[in-house]
């Protein structure tokens, strides 16, 4: 049947098979056909007994290469099969018994097959082939840990670097491709999105501007122009066109 479109959209994703998928804040689910378009389809997640902000959202949705998604949500990570239509949970940080680590941001995949869960309570590595799993959290007497445990976004460079903003004013970690440990960058920066362009720059669009990492030396450089004044600019969003303009 048809279901009411007026609602928040959080994430939107297009399957295989040309079908686009909506992450809805406290509706779940909803599946647009591409051979009918008025045909929207809804998905509820299962019913949890807390009362929580953010209740029944789909905040991220994840595509496996097996056709199953995985749903970053305000309660944790469910996996959805579009076929049987049903839901599973996934508990993908177990020993952590804090509420916000359940707060997904997002969940990305590398190119060697890596599951990366974005929480409000750290972040989860987690192998798809074998099952492994690690996670990763801010210890105040490790410089070399994760500046804060909320992290928002996971991207992967082109040298297989994983790049991941935090909330609030924590700066942007790097876990370098064989490493175990953090490299910080943009301290008292509030990073709202990172994104790599076609030739392989890291971009940080944060509260207060566009800034461009500089490989050779190690930094990032914030973008001044005096006509749009984009150094005072909120960044919301990154996203590149056919003719690589930003």
């Amino acid at each position: 049947g048809t279901v009411n479109i007026d609602r928040l959209i959080l994430d939107i994703h297009e399957d295989k098979e040309g079908n686009f998928w909506l992450g809805t804040e406290h509706h779940g689910l909803i599946k647009l056909d591409k051979n009918n378009p008025e045909k929207f389809e809804s998905f509820l997640l299962p019913k949890d007994q807390t009362n929580f902000p953010m209740a029944g959202s789909v905040v991220s949705i994840y595509e496996d290469p097996g056709g199953l998604f995985w749903l970053g949500t305000a309660d944790g990570v469910f996996i959805f099969d579009p076929v049987s239509k049903h839901f599973q949970r996934f508990d993908h940080d177990p020993k952590n018994t804090r509420k916000i680590k359940n707060f997904i941001n997002s969940i990305d995949e590398d190119s060697q097959g890596r599951i990366w869960i974005c929480s409000g309570g750290g972040l989860t590595e987690y192998n798809l082939k074998t099952g492994a799993s690690k996670h990763y959290y801010n210890d105040p007497n490790d410089p070399n840990s994760l500046t804060y445990d909320a992290v928002t976004q996971c991207i992967e460079d082109k040298e297989g670097n994983i790049w991941m903003p935090t909330w609030e004013k924590h700066g942007l970690n790097l876990l370098r491709k064989g490493d175990s440990t953090f490299r910080h960058y943009l301290p008292n920066y509030h990073i709202n999105t990172i994104y790599q362009d076609a030739s392989g720059i890291i971009w940080a669009g944060t509260e207060n501007g566009l800034l461009q990492y500089d490989k050779k030396t190690d930094r990032f450089i914030l973008l001044v122009d005096a006509k749009s004044e984009i150094e005072k600019t909120m960044i919301q969003g990154i996203n590149e066109d056919k003719y690589r303009n930003l």
